[in-house]
């Protein structure tokens, strides 16, 4: 038998009212939507995204002259005249989005002057904080009678919105005019009934097509799904109405921007859509970005992945496989910048696409004649012929640079002469990288992980970076230390490098004054 307390709790549960979940923006929105930028789920994205890489960088006091100066011209120029128009403090509002966050643009019909223009949407889902939202809007309209703000309440589909005129003198409908209402948990504003309307009838479980059901917007769903935040525009649309408007701009302005012109600036004409979504990992947040052009007018349109081969601050080297991998994928070049490793690492000093497998499957190498060639100026790209062909009539850094001088070009040369056959100088310089990073490690230094001559010494802080520098020149060994912004904050390094050059004594010579030198200020 039940248990009388399961039973109970059964049937409180069916006798208390529910709140339907808000159903995603995709399915709320028109099929004919222009743009839109959506957060699904603002409780999970403030959650991850509080301690990501990013946000830490914007919240670090190096960060505070830039910062302020951009929120001062944003809360000037945005938050405050909005603000005014409305009579509140939006940062008083910002704890009621809970779920989705949604800015749309929709095209509503229009197709000339005497249809209604356009419709910006915003959709905020306030989950369980329903009540505290109504408390909300019943405020602003006080705030706007308090003010003596002119606005209407009109119902749409039985749900009362208040709307109020953009200039805040009257309330004609000709002017421009932002309505905002609620329904359930939903917080809806936008600036045309019909728009609203649209919506609201979805969210009841008609209304016709919606975005979702949008081909191009469904072509584009390996990229928005499961985002933590994503955008999309319909571009052939959006850009068919930015001409018209332009069209209709006053006469003084009938030489400004034309949408199509700026496109087709950009070699981006047959763009059908364009989307991305963010996410959020263990390795920080990646983008996934689709651009949809028709097969036939692809020319001039390529996708391509740069990484380096070995991250200088860390030593640590790319992933190249799984990054080939992604490129053939997605039918995409793959570029390496080699210059930490052309010349020491992979066989006959081929760099990482050697050390790692992948060989060939790269398309383009960059690198530098310095470093491992012998400090001289210049670098290369190395790449197919009509990759080069290219370059040499489009790249600006390389038409409007001078040639470089025959004594390096000669010199650099003959360097990767000598490199290519110095298989035992590239051993004796990992010997030299394995002992010095060992005999660190025993001193009692942190040293990240890794394979490379690169090899960094982890102190944390700046000042101790800067303290072990300055200690260990008075012990004759010359290092710099890296700190933020050049490195993460609170990862702060010397960043050693090993040099074929150097003898086992020499190496030696630097741990005992690494270990002398810590000692001295303190940190060992």
């Amino acid at each position: 038998m039940r248990h009388p307390t399961s039973l109970l709790a059964l049937l409180l549960g069916l006798a208390l009212p529910t709140m339907a979940a808000v159903p995603p923006a995709e399915q709320l929105l028109p099929a004919d939507t222009l743009a839109v930028l959506s957060v699904p789920d603002a409780t999970k994205y403030v959650a991850t995204c509080k301690d990501s890489p990013a946000m830490r960088l914007w919240n670090d006091p190096a960060m505070r002259p830039f910062r302020d100066k951009l929120m001062a011209k944003l809360t000037k120029e945005a938050i405050e005249p909005l603000e005014r128009e409305l009579g509140i403090k939006l940062a008083d509002y910002s704890a009621l989005a809970q779920g989705q966050v949604t800015l749309a643009l929709t095209q509503n019909g229009w197709q000339g002057t005497k249809d209604p223009l356009p419709a910006l949407l915003l959709l905020l889902d306030t989950r369980d904080q329903s009540d505290q939202l109504k408390k909300t809007l019943a405020e602003v309209r006080k705030k706007l009678t308090d003010a003596n703000k002119k606005f209407r309440s009109d119902k749409i589909r039985d749900v009362e919105f208040t709307t109020l005129a953009l200039d805040a003198t009257n309330a004609s409908p000709d002017l421009p005019q932002i309505s905002f209402g609620q329904s359930g948990s939903l917080l809806l504003v936008g600036t045309n009934p019909k728009a609203l309307e649209q919506v609201l009838a979805r969210l009841a479980g008609g209304g016709g097509g919606a975005l979702a059901d949008q081909a191009d917007f469904q072509a584009d769903q390996p990229v928005i799904r499961e985002a933590l935040t994503y955008g999309w525009i319909n571009v052939t649309p959006a850009v068919a109405v930015g001409v018209k408007l332009a069209a209709q701009a006053p006469t003084g302005n009938a030489e400004g921007p034309k949408p199509d012109k700026i496109i087709a600036a950009l070699g981006l004409t047959g763009v059908k859509t364009l989307a991305f979504g963010a996410r959020q990992g263990p390795d920080g947040a990646t983008v996934d970005m689709s651009m949809s052009v028709p097969a036939d007018q692809r020319k001039g349109i390529f996708k391509l992945i740069a990484t380096d081969g070995v991250f200088s601050m860390d030593g640590y080297v790319a992933k190249l496989p799984e990054i080939c991998a992604l490129a053939e994928r997605y039918g995409a070049l793959t570029l390496v910048d080699d210059c930490h490793a052309t010349g020491h690492l992979g066989e006959k000093g081929r760099g990482t696409p050697a050390l790692t497998g992948v060989g060939s499957r790269v398309d383009i190498v960059t690198g530098t004649f310095g470093k491992t060639l012998g400090g001289a100026m210049g670098g290369f790209v190395a790449a197919a012929q009509p990759i080069v062909d290219l370059l040499r009539q489009r790249a600006r850094p390389y038409l409007f640079s001078n040639s470089l001088a025959p004594a390096v070009v000669g010199g650099s040369l003959k360097a990767l002469e000598i490199a290519v056959a110095a298989d035992d100088r590239r051993a004796l310089l990992q010997s030299h990288a394995r002992r010095f990073r060992a005999g660190v490690e025993k001193a009692g230094f942190a040293v990240l992980p890794g394979e490379t001559p690169i090899i960094p010494v982890m102190l944390g802080e700046a000042q101790r970076a800067q303290d072990l520098a300055r200690a260990l020149d008075e012990r004759g060994v010359y290092v710099a230390g890296f700190f933020f912004p050049v490195v993460p904050q609170g990862a702060a390094r010397i960043r050693t490098q090993m040099s074929a050059a150097l003898t086992n004594e020499d190496v030696d010579f630097a741990i005992a004054a690494f270990a002398d030198a810590g000692k001295a200020i303190g940190i060992l």
